[in-house]
């Protein structure tokens, strides 16, 4: 757990890209540069203490936030994609150093609640945003970042 007790960090993701689906699959793979994605949010969050990971239920979000649970030694926390405050409220209350992987139209929200702003949802081909959330005794500081990830498919 974090030295400061009362601060913080939490990071919000949509989980990396998805295999082309036949429309009928509601619970895709991640294609190769998800995995790549996935193995390369290792490095980028490297000298970040993480505590704790949590991603929905579904693959996509499980296989985006495994490597890193993995590095950490860490087991991925599920939580339900329908109760956001339930997640926020946990998180919060816990005061730990998180990875949350979410949705398109979940990761804004999380960061919404947790930072009282009132960021859009994701477009269904934005995969790079990362929310950096300090939370402070005084102060929660939401920070819009890029995760600079670009796949080489050759």
């Amino acid at each position: 757990m974090n030295n400061q007790a009362d601060e913080f960090h939490v990071y919000i993701i949509r989980h990396a890209e998805k295999a082309k689906s036949d429309g009928e699959n509601r619970d895709p793979q991640l294609s190769y540069c998800g995995q790549q994605r996935a193995r390369a949010l290792v490095h980028l969050l490297k000298d970040r203490n993480i505590d704790a990971v949590y991603a929905t239920g579904y693959q996509r979000t499980q296989r985006t936030a495994r490597p890193l649970a993995q590095d950490r030694g860490l087991v991925v926390q599920e939580y339900n994609a329908r109760d956001s405050q339930a997640l926020v409220d946990s998180v919060l209350s816990k005061k730990e150093d998180a990875l949350i992987v979410g949705h398109s139209n979940t990761a804004p929200v999380i960061a919404n609640l947790m930072a009282g702003t009132e960021l859009e949802l994701l477009d269904e081909s934005e995969f790079d945003k990362l929310y950096s959330i300090e939370v402070h005794t005084d102060r929660v500081l939401l920070h819009e970042l890029n995760q600079g990830f670009v796949c080489d498919e050759s």
